[in-house]
């Protein structure tokens, strides 16, 4: 693991990017000038589960993801995907920001948003990930391949995944519920699997309209 570096810090998430300032550079990482004192930094990796002030990881990251700020003494670490917040001291929750404090936010917020923009056109344009299988070497059936390639793109109400034998997801959001259609390869099904997801309560499957389509015979002529 990366040594820690500590730093005086603010720490918030603006426009779905988790930022921070700090009082001086790190070397050899991503940061972001703006119109006042330290510099910006987006922190990938996320929030880590140890100890922050008086709250643990899952706590912060709450506090955070409804719109909170902080400001304290942070240790960031590189974990190979970006910098990861890994503990924090005396944090301050900012309520009211100061002059000082303004300046820091509004240059947070506007690094934050050519991020999320930069982030969005990316995967519009569609994206290619390599997911293995978890098991390694362990898996019993080495006759299935042990990773698979997915172009992930984002539309206005839907994000894709498309695997490049034909497997495709497709997540969309209706009434609240997050939904996943899982559809076969093009030579299956059409109609999905669905798997709905809600804020709260039990997930659910519906399977009606898969189960009640017949499965498309290639070996038909009239295919």
């Amino acid at each position: 693991m990366s040594i820690p570096h500590v730093r005086t810090g603010i720490i918030t998430i603006d426009h779905g990017e988790l930022m921070a300032w700090i009082s001086s550079p790190i070397k050899d990482q991503l940061y972001l000038g703006y119109d006042g004192p330290g510099v910006l930094v987006p922190l990938p990796a996320g929030v880590g589960n140890g100890p922050m002030a008086d709250m643990d990881g899952k706590e912060l990251r709450a506090y955070l993801e409804h719109g909170m700020a902080f400001e304290g003494d942070l240790t960031l670490r590189d974990v190979g995907d970006g910098l990861k917040l890994t503990g924090a001291k005396d944090l301050r929750n900012i309520s009211t920001p100061d002059a000082r404090e303004q300046l820091i936010l509004k240059g947070v917020s506007q690094a934050a948003e050519m991020l999320a923009s930069y982030r969005e056109a990316r995967i519009k344009a569609g994206i290619e990930v390599s997911i293995s299988d978890w098991q390694g070497d362990e898996r019993p059936d080495k006759t299935t391949p042990d990773n698979i390639r997915i172009k992930i793109q984002a539309e206005e109400q839907r994000l894709l995944m498309t695997a490049r034998d034909g497997r495709k997801i497709d997540i969309e959001m209706q009434d609240g519920v997050l939904r996943s259609l899982a559809f076969e390869a093009e030579d299956g099904k059409d109609a999905p699997v669905i798997t709905k997801l809600p804020i709260s309560g039990d997930i659910t499957t519906d399977r009606e309209d898969y189960d009640r389509e017949d499965r498309v015979d290639p070996d038909d002529p009239g295919f």
